[in-house]
């Protein structure tokens, strides 16, 4: 999600999805290759000299399930585009896909607060190992009750969210956001690594000290 400003008293949420886009795009044209190749030649045993039909079905089913899943995110992924005016007190929020559009028009004033949630997702590669990834929301909750959500972002987790914790950046980002404005800004989500490891030093700090208390 990338923030801009077209002046003062205009803020610019923008996210163009661009990787679930072309990862889409990617399934979709490796699925078609699969299933045009499996229809055309078929596929081959190590000891036949003709197509093995278990081999071909099993192909085009493969293929099918790759165009399947590119299909879905290409027609699901959408272009996200938010405009603050405190001038005009207007907020316009469009999501932007590749069959319909849908739009939502409030008045930032009956913002109630922001809320910046995290969610942590896990997908397995054909190496067999897993990636993890850090998934944000930032949802505008309204006085009225209804909560209007905006993909903010997704993180892969490494080492590196020890010396640097993504959530931090993400929670600057948001609390930008709800300055400008005028509300608060709570998170809610499960501890990045840095903030346990502090848990976990802050606790063995207060346990050192009553200990020493309980020492004559």
């Amino acid at each position: 999600m990338k923030i801009s400003f077209d002046s003062t008293s205009r803020m610019v949420l923008k996210d163009h999805n661009i990787t679930s886009f072309f990862g889409g795009l990617a399934f979709t044209i490796v699925g078609l290759v699969i299933v045009t190749y499996s229809f055309s030649s078929g596929w081959y045993t190590s000891s036949s000299k003709s197509p093995d039909p278990m081999g071909t079905l099993f192909g085009i089913l493969f293929g099918a399930i790759f165009t399947i899943v590119g299909l879905y995110l290409l027609v699901t992924t959408k272009i996200i585009t938010a405009t603050l005016d405190k001038t005009a007190d207007k907020g316009a929020f469009s999501f932007q896909g590749l069959i319909k559009r849908e739009s939502k028009e409030i008045e930032l004033s009956d913002i109630k607060e922001l809320v910046l949630q995290k969610f942590i997702t896990t997908s397995s590669s054909s190496k067999g190992g897993s990636h993890t990834y850090f998934n944000y929301i930032l949802m505008f909750a309204l006085k009225s009750g209804d909560e209007i959500p905006l993909e903010f972002g997704k993180v892969t987790s490494g080492l590196m969210d020890v010396l640097a914790s993504p959530d931090e950046n993400k929670k600057k980002e948001a609390q930008q956001v709800a300055d400008f404005v005028g509300v608060s800004m709570r998170f809610v989500g499960p501890p990045s690594i840095t903030d346990a490891f502090s848990a976990i030093k802050e606790g063995i700090a207060e346990g050192m000290v009553r200990y020493g208390k309980k020492q004559p």
